[in-house]
């Protein structure tokens, strides 16, 4: 039997088994845990390198007053370090927003998490290697990724060979950090071949993946092979890997890891933020760009994730644009428009299935693209031209919605609240500016950890200043409302009970140490509220539709 006539036996025999429901449902949650180990592993590590961990060592409480005084840390990114231990139950946050303290309680697996931090010392020179893996594998990089890559798969294989079943609370701990060091071997890899397209052609009817898709260097070609075998995701054949369905599962979710490991080049820098200077990830800018997040790699890594969130989006365009033309918007203004997917989606939505697609000519349909980051506004600009869609783009700031308004007037005669403003996952990330005041009483329901250049927020300072931020926009809202697409975290306890189930700790480590915003779903419609924005019970929609909804769908009307 010749090699080719092998290849199309076991790939037909392959394709016939095809995964149950309860086995996705545990595959996908082996992929959140992936992804909890991102933020978790370099955090642990500097908070043992630095005795952080050794102050819990008798149990009990401690205050994070004392953990920054003790260890001279930065205490806005301690608490988010340390919050990220209490979503994987290895501590207990208390938050007293009447005192102003949070404190941190050991639990019954506490001791053993701490053990566990030394498998993951072998991790932390392995982040430089994980953060530029598509230049290792496509590019010109002369440094071979190959010998610490099969380092990491030894590694993950000795610590397989260590879990032991006498304690059951440690049993659980070492395969949770045993889960965490895989996907930090794995997602990095499947980012890079997702983002060269190696990953396309997978199917049920395509599993086999060959060696010269993997890598344009043989040698490192090999060792991807070998990460496939080891974590059973494929077998190797003469010219290749044939995928199994767990394979499968996971390279056509590549994209699932994308946002996460975009921000490895922060990872990196852990130690640094806690311990050193806050502003590292700020100071280091290069000609402009970020230098603590792999911009491209977050834009197509988030790309498929929000495919599913604009279905709801288009409930509400369907609904305005199929209107009277006296109630619909003059237009449609995109603040934070990114890469200008959105708008192009929207758009189409209108020209294939509202009523103003015919009504173009007489009343047109202006589009406005805004952006604080320059190279954003000019891929926009150049995507929307190829779609063919006639858009102006602009510089905007979403913590400057004056601004955009006087912009929007002066150059385009065009009144805000004549059009639908829509954003998607920007106001978690606006600029931090301190209220001029807080209100008497206000009592903060956040369990966020919040920092602005190491510095801790107060959560009511917070909160605060989440709703002067919505009463700087209610005035532009008008009749036609703000369309938000909006992430979130969770209580900490609640993402505890629930690992495997949510991937709010990989949220929070990215958006904490990078001075971004995300507050629970409730906390944030309360503030819209406060500021005198209501959402459209119509239009309402969360992801997952529970309590663990890390992503909302509003469209908010001023009152």
């Amino acid at each position: 039997m010749s090699d080719n006539t092998e290849t199309k036996s076991a790939n037909s025999a392959t394709a016939c088994v095809k995964l149950g429901r309860s086995q996705q449902s545990a595959l996908r949650s082996r992929l959140f845990r992936h992804l909890d180990g991102f933020p978790i592993a370099p955090t642990m590590v500097a908070l043992k390198t630095r005795g952080v961990l050794d102050l819990f060592s008798k149990g009990g409480t401690v205050s994070l007053d004392d953990i920054t005084s003790q260890c001279q840390g930065n205490e806005g990114y301690l608490q988010v370090a340390l919050r990220l231990l209490c979503s994987q139950g290895w501590l207990v946050q208390d938050i007293n927003p009447i005192k102003d303290t949070v404190r941190y309680t050991t639990t019954n697996r506490t001791a053993a998490a701490f053990e566990a931090t030394k498998a993951y010392e072998g991790s932390i020179g392995y982040l430089e290697v994980a953060a530029n893996m598509h230049h290792y594998l496509f590019g010109g990089a002369a440094v071979n990724p190959q010998q610490e890559l099969a380092l990491m798969l030894e590694r993950h294989s000795e610590y397989w060979g260590m879990i032991s079943g006498d304690d059951l609370e440690t049993n659980i701990v070492q395969k949770q950090v045993l889960i965490h060091l895989e996907g930090m071997i794995l997602a990095p890899v499947l980012v890079a071949l997702g983002m060269n397209g190696a990953l396309l052609h997978c199917s049920h009817d395509s599993l086999i993946i060959t060696t010269d898709s993997l890598s344009s260097h043989p040698g490192r070609a090999q060792v991807v092979l070998d990460m496939f075998s080891q974590f059973d995701l494929g077998r190797m054949i003469p010219k290749g890997s044939l995928l199994s369905e767990k394979g499968l599962f996971f390279v056509q979710r590549a994209a699932a890891y994308g946002v996460t490991v975009s921000y490895l080049p922060m990872f990196q820098k852990i130690e640094e933020l806690l311990f050193g200077n806050p502003r590292v990830i700020w100071d280091t800018h290069l000609n402009g760009y970020e230098s603590h997040v792999d911009r491209k790699m977050n834009v197509w890594g988030s790309g498929g994730a929000h495919q599913n969130y604009f279905r709801k989006v288009d409930e509400v365009i369907e609904d305005i644009f199929n209107r009277p033309i006296d109630q619909q918007p003059s237009g449609i203004a995109d603040m934070g428009c990114g890469d200008g997917s959105l708008l192009a989606h929207i758009f189409d939505v209108i020209w294939h299935k509202t009523k103003r697609a015919g009504l173009l000519e007489q009343y047109p349909l202006f589009i406005i693209g805004s952006d604080y980051n320059q190279a954003a506004i000019e891929v926009a600009k150049e995507n929307l031209s190829k779609a063919d869609i006639w858009a102006n783009v602009i510089f905007g700031d979403i913590g400057d919605p004056t601004q955009f308004a006087t912009h929007l007037k002066d150059e385009y005669n065009l009144l805000a609240h004549d059009l639908l403003n829509v954003r998607s996952f920007l106001d978690h990330n606006r600029q931090y500016e301190p209220p001029t005041c807080v209100e008497v009483g206000r009592m903060s329901r956040s369990s966020g950890a919040f920092a602005y250049r190491g510095q801790r927020i107060n959560n009511n300072v917070l909160e605060q200043n989440l709703v002067d931020h919505f009463r700087k926009w209610a005035p532009l809202v008008g009749k036609f409302g703000l369309l938000v697409l909006e992430l979130h975290t969770i209580p900490p306890k609640l993402a505890a009970l629930n690992i495997g189930r949510t991937n709010v700790t990989a949220y929070d480590g990215t958006h904490g140490y990078s001075d971004q915003y995300i507050v629970e779903q409730e906390v944030f419609l309360s503030a819209a509220k406060e500021a005198g924005l209501t959402p459209d019970n119509r239009f309402q929609a969360r992801y997952p539709d529970s309590d663990l909804a890390t992503v909302t769908v509003n469209l908010l009307h001023a009152a």
